[in-house]
């Protein structure tokens, strides 16, 4: 309870967060009861009467059942009302001892009243108190957690307390932590899905490499609008949920000029097996003046598309212009690298490629080359080889 009453008051002296509040309510007062065990020795009352007849009179007893027709009832022994109102009615109580002889319950018992809870709350079978609080103008929720949390330890170190008095975040900022950690999940799934779908596409484990080659530049683009937007801006753009979807959409949008560059330089290759074009460096110059305009085409119309979301103009629209400023910055970059890095790595990845297969063939020619050498040799010596029947043995 202390910790939890530190901590808002901290909250609320620090500025990043407005609202704050506890659930924890004190106030409410219990009258507890310590019995003096050498009276009670002395008396000779044990102590498990004693509770239990404190038990009987405040709390009530079951005595027995009361039938009447198809009902049943309860019969409970109990003080009336009037006798358990006031904490002086304790004095009222006596209690048996093993003598048979009555004693008063204040004479056993120490009285104290203190305040305690209307409710007990717990998380994961824990005692908790919880602090709810809104995020105060201009700080963004990821920052305002991190302060809180940060916050949260500098106060428990200074009550010395120990690391299980601990700080667990709920509510909204619980399920945007959930809904980040399975975006970063989706983005990383469609690379793994389109690395598939490309690679049945192109019938190659090369190629889309090459495509997806501009994805990281994307993510790096729309990574950049951000943090540039925040020096225009009272309220910087953050890499929250909508900024997320943003770049999982640029997750698709920017493959699209890679495939139309190395689809149709593929084509060509393919159409025009003894010419010039065969070569990779070859069908890719051919191909990109070709397939510039359908790219950049492409391209302006979506960055065209997001521009009247990324202006922030009416009600709300801060919340989703992130979304629009990530795909602008992600299309603008992706398609440099579209321009520039994919022809070259296609070209390099081909070349590797023609390599690697050249090492293989060369392997493959010097296996019966070699075994041919050995039949041959005997040749060269005078000497006729056979076999273990006599037959003589011929090499062709």
């Amino acid at each position: 309870m202390r910790l939890g009453e530190r901590i808002r008051e901290r909250l609320i002296s620090g500025g990043f967060v407005t609202d704050v509040n506890s659930d924890y309510r004190p106030g409410m007062p219990e009258i507890r009861l310590f019995p003096d065990k050498h009276k009670m020795a002395q008396s000779g009352v044990p102590v498990q009467r004693l509770a239990f007849n404190l038990n009987v009179a405040m709390g009530g007893v079951r005595s027995g059942r009361f039938t009447d027709g198809d009902r049943r009832y309860d019969v409970r022994l109990r003080c009336l009302e009037m006798q358990r109102a006031s904490p002086d009615d304790l004095d009222a109580v006596y209690v048996k001892n093993d003598r048979g002889q009555l004693v008063p319950v204040s004479d056993l018992v120490t009285r104290r009243i203190d305040s305690t809870l209307p409710v007990i709350t717990r998380y994961n079978h824990l005692r908790k108190v919880e602090l709810t609080a809104n995020v105060a103008p201009g700080v963004n929720q990821g920052e305002a957690i991190e302060r809180c949390l940060a916050l949260t330890e500098e106060v428990r170190a200074e009550l010395g307390l120990p690391s299980s008095y601990r700080a667990v975040v709920l509510g909204n900022t619980q399920a945007m932590q959930q809904t980040l950690h399975s975006l970063w999940w989706c983005l990383a799934l469609g690379f793994v899905v389109a690395t598939m779908i490309l690679g049945v596409q192109f019938n190659s484990f090369v190629h889309p490499f090459t495509v997806l080659l501009a994805v990281p530049f994307g993510v790096t683009g729309a990574l950049a609008t951000l943090w540039v937007t925040r020096w225009f801006k009272d309220a910087p753009d953050t890499l929250n949920m909508m900024s997320m979807i943003g770049m999982i959409l640029l997750a698709g949008l920017v493959k699209k000029n890679s495939i139309v560059l190395v689809d149709y330089a593929n084509q060509l290759r393919r159409t025009n097996p003894n010419t010039p074009l065969a070569d990779a460096q070859a069908a890719m110059l051919e191909a990109c003046p070709i397939r510039l305009r359908p790219i950049l085409m492409t391209s302006l119309a979506t960055i065209a598309s997001a521009l009247p979301l990324a202006l922030g103009l009416g009600p709300g629209a801060e919340t989703r212009a992130p979304l629009a400023r990530s795909i602008i910055g992600g299309i603008v970059l992706s398609t440099l690298v579209t321009l520039v890095i994919v022809p070259v790595f296609y070209v390099l990845f081909d070349r590797f490629g023609a390599w690697v297969w050249s090492l293989t063939e060369r392997e493959e020619d010097a296996k019966p080359r070699r075994q041919s050498e050995r039949l041959e040799e005997p040749h060269k010596n005078g000497h006729v080889p056979t076999g273990t029947d006599g037959a003589i043995m011929t090499s062709s």
